[in-house]
């Protein structure tokens, strides 16, 4: 057996003990991605291979377990199928070039051609066989080196396993997860948050809640509070909304006065709101950012304002640029241990802010990044000094607070457009994780994910995802699993042994599978004697049953008894006097009452067709009845008055009018 034979083989059976083809991330046709691999001891900058992301949608199906149906590693490696095509282009030029040497030949004999052609072919041959087995080396070698350096990104990093979700119709925008890493929280341009339990959920990988908050508006912002109790959600207005954990929505914040120039005086913000989240510690504080140039720090638990009930904020942060003028809010976080908060505006600058000083800012670089770019992220180290920005201005910055002059660090040449991708820290904060897309046309966009060196910034690792842009991202400390948004779905990134729970609890859930019964039983069944009012009880208790009856208010009510003596409570005594009996009929509804009305309107058509009485003597001299003839007789008067009066009054100039002498020379 041949070491291309044994090498196939140890890849078939390695494929094999992981027995979970289905969520298999790396796909088989690998693409070639630089990355560079730090050692602990001797840094060596490597050619590594990243792997390419699967299909988006694949299904989770299970993997055959027979030889013949599993497919060769590397039939469709890059590096396999180049080296095929070299070897047959090799064979072509080979054919070319006894060709020539034939036709050259003509001069000399026919057996001194025949012995030559023969001494070529065998020639030829043993060329052929040596460029076989050498290609082959090659082959190996290379292909070999391929999987060494994927292995050696996938024991760094929980890349080995991926899994989609989907349900969203337009581009996600924003991800959250609470601090257990069970429950996590997704926004989108459709306008619906949707809550995923990792808990509960099987290979399907659907969502338990789907919802719209914030009705007509755009989801930009998710956050949990420290409890995971409360989830706050940011739309596209100036209104914030809180849902529990559950899906179920919550107060709601008031809509500040537009009017009112000092941002001070009103309650709530005016603009649209862009960025939110919650105190680190205290479960009932959180923070918003608005395009309205102010940051407002909100109580979940202060007393509700209003006939709405909706809540108020308790502090308030202005953002001012270098000029003095108001500058709008991109994106706030809070630091690990939540007394600095961190405000990334419009104008590129960065102002931090202690939670206790908020009329000027203890920490503020202007022109951090370029103005008029939106912030993807901000995320603070565990030391609550350093801490890393994201900016759609194609860098990412790392700072110091000790040290805020200039960063310490930086990377450009990340091109990114809005909505920015997010930047996040993994576990042991030894690496830098962010997104990155090639082109703002989709048909040639290419997005990938990035590995930084948290304290060099030196690229680790840079993995291809799709063809869609990076949003929000997440890197959970006690799960271990990268999850981030691309388009509209949401793509997560583990490992079997290195990550715990969250997506691993899903894939080990199968599917249920439809029955018949489901098909054919999806009517409503309509069954009136279900309902508690026709429904026979079939204790045989006695006693049991007589207990039910006297715990049921309608049952066990006593009807009233027969008013005796005066009147009280609305009722009326028996009838014993004239009064009473009047009194008791002006009560009583009219039920009996004829209308005359309506019963003189019902023999309005029979008066018609068989007219009896006043109607036949006129039905020739007068067919058509005249009930009033007052009106018409004053009309005819007026008629002939205003007949007469021909010339306009010589005195005051109008031709009808009260003057005393007017009618004297009219009529003469």
């Amino acid at each position: 057996m041949s070491d291309y034979e044994n090498y196939l083989k140890s890849q078939k059976e390695k494929i094999k003990e992981i027995g979970i083809e289905a969520f298999q991330r790396v796909d088989k046709s690998a693409t070639q991605i630089q990355k560079v691999i730090q050692q602990s001891k001797n840094p060596i900058q490597q050619n590594a291979i990243g792997p390419a992301r699967p299909p988006v949608g694949a299904e989770y199906s299970e993997s055959s377990s027979s030889e013949d149906e599993d497919d060769d590693v590397l039939k469709n490696d890059p590096i396999f199928k180049q080296a095929m095509m070299q070897k047959s282009l090799k064979q072509q030029q080979v054919g070319g070039n006894t060709n020539q040497r034939q036709q050259i030949s003509n001069g000399k004999s026919d057996k001194e051609e025949e012995i030559k052609s023969k001494s070529q072919n065998s020639d030829s041959d043993d060329d052929d066989s040596d460029n076989e087995e050498i290609n082959q080396r090659d082959m190996i070698s290379k292909s070999q080196q391929m999987h060494k350096d994927i292995t050696n990104l996938q024991d760094l990093f929980p890349i080995s396993l991926e899994a989609t979700l989907k349900g969203h119709q337009k581009k996600v925008t924003t991800l959250t997860i609470d601090q257990s890493g069970s429950r996590l929280a997704s926004g989108a341009n459709d306008y619906f948050l949707r809550l995923w339990d990792f808990n509960g959920m099987n290979q399907d990988m659907n969502s338990f809640r789907v919802l719209e908050p914030l009705e007509g508006h755009p989801i930009k912002a998710l956050s949990f509070n420290s409890n995971s109790q409360n989830l706050l959600v940011v739309g596209g207005g100036p209104q914030i909304c809180l849902v529990s954990r559950d899906g179920r929505k919550g107060n709601v914040s008031i809509k500040g006065d537009m009017y009112i120039t000092d941002m001070a005086k009103t309650k709530g913000h005016v603009s649209s709101v862009n960025s939110g989240v919650f105190h680190p510690l205290e479960f009932n504080i959180f923070a918003t950012g608005s395009l309205d140039a102010t940051v407002r720090i909100w109580d979940s638990e202060k007393k509700l304002h209003g006939i709405e009930q909706q809540m108020t904020h308790v502090n308030i942060i202005k953002c001012t640029d270098q000029k003095g003028t108001k500058t709008e809010v991109d994106k706030i976080q809070y630091s690990k241990d939540g007394k600095i908060i961190m405000i990334g505006t419009q104008d590129g600058s960065l102002q931090g802010y202690s939670t206790q000083i908020c009329h000027r800012p203890a920490f503020c670089m202007r022109g951090a990044h370029a103005a008029k770019n939106e912030y993807g992220g901000i995320h603070f180290f565990k030391d609550n000094f350093k801490l890393v920005t994201r900016n759609c201005d194609g860098t990412l910055k790392l700072w110091d607070l000790r040290n805020f002059k200039k960063p310490i660090n930086y990377v450009d040449n990340l091109p990114s457009y809005s909505p920015g991708p997010s930047v996040c820290l993994s576990p042991d904060e030894k690496y830098i994780l962010t997104g990155s897309s090639t082109s703002n046309h989709i048909k040639e966009r290419d997005s990938f994910l990035y590995l930084y060196d948290s304290t060099t910034l030196d690229e680790v690792a840079k993995i291809k995802v799709g063809e869609d842009s990076i949003t929000d991202m997440i890197w959970h400390p006690q799960l271990n699993q990268i999850i981030f948004g691309v388009g509209e779905n949401i793509q997560i990134y583990f490992d079997q042994q290195k990550s715990k729970k969250g997506a691993l609890n899903c894939i080990s859930k199968k599917s249920r599978q439809v029955s018949i019964e489901d098909l054919h039983n999806n009517k409503p069944v309509i069954s009136p004697h279900a309902l508690p009012l026709f429904k026979e009880s079939y204790s045989y208790n006695p006693q049991k049953q007589l207990k039910k009856i006297r715990t049921n208010p309608i049952v066990s009510h006593k009807p009233e008894q027969p008013q005796l003596g005066h009147s009280k409570g609305g009722q009326i005594n028996n009838q014993s006097t004239i009064t009473q009996f009047l009194m008791n009929t002006l009560n009583s509804a009219p039920s009996n009452r004829e209308d005359a009305q309506q019963a003189l309107l019902k023999m309005q058509e029979q008066a018609d067709k068989n007219p009896m009485f006043i109607t036949n003597a006129y039905k020739e001299t007068q067919p058509e009845a005249v009930l009033d003839v007052e009106d018409r007789v004053k009309e005819l008067e007026e008629q002939k008055f205003l007949q007469k009066i021909k010339e306009i009054c010589p005195s005051c100039g109008l031709k009808i009018c009260t003057c005393k002498n007017r009618y004297k020379f009219e009529y003469k």
